[in-house]
C-alpha cells in the first residue's frame, strides 16, 4: 500500500514539474520577442509603411497599407538571414491575403498560393 501511494505521488510531483517548467519555458521566449522588437512607420507616396525590426535591428517584417491603415499591397516577412520568407499581396476589400509567395531559408522558391489574377479581374 505504501509503495501504491509513494508512485502516485511522485507521478503527480512529477506532473506539477513539468508544467511548471513548460510555463516559465514559454513565458520567457514570449516575452524576449515582445520586448526586442521595433516597429517604425513611414509613408511613400499613397501607402503607409509598417517596418517591424528584430532585436538585432534586421528588418523582420514590412507591411503596406492605405490611408485608412488597412492592408493594400505587399506583406514581406523575412528570415533572420536576411531573406524573404514569404511575400503576400493584400487588396482593401479582404481579410486575408489573395497570393501569397514563401521561399526557402536559403531563398530559393518553395510555393506560391493564391489567384492574383482571378481576383484582380473581378475588381
Amino acid at each position: 500500500m505504501l509503495k501504491r501511494n509513494m508512485k502516485n505521488y511522485s507521478f503527480t510531483l512529477f506532473y506539477f514539474v513539468a508544467i511548471i517548467v513548460c510555463f516559465f519555458n514559454c513565458k520567457n521566449k514570449t516575452d524576449e520577442k515582445t520586448t526586442t522588437s521595433i516597429t517604425k512607420f513611414s509613408k511613400n507616396g499613397r501607402f503607409l509603411i509598417k517596418e517591424t525590426y528584430d532585436s538585432v535591428g534586421k528588418v523582420a517584417t514590412k507591411q503596406y497599407f492605405n490611408s485608412d491603415t488597412v492592408h493594400d499591397g505587399a506583406c514581406i516577412e523575412y528570415f533572420n538571414n536576411g531573406n524573404i520568407g514569404s511575400w503576400k499581396w493584400y487588396i482593401p476589400r479582404q481579410k486575408d491575403p489573395i497570393c501569397g509567395v514563401f521561399y526557402y531559408e536559403d531563398g530559393s522558391f518553395d510555393t506560391f498560393k493564391g489567384r492574383p489574377y482571378l481576383t484582380s479581374v473581378r475588381s
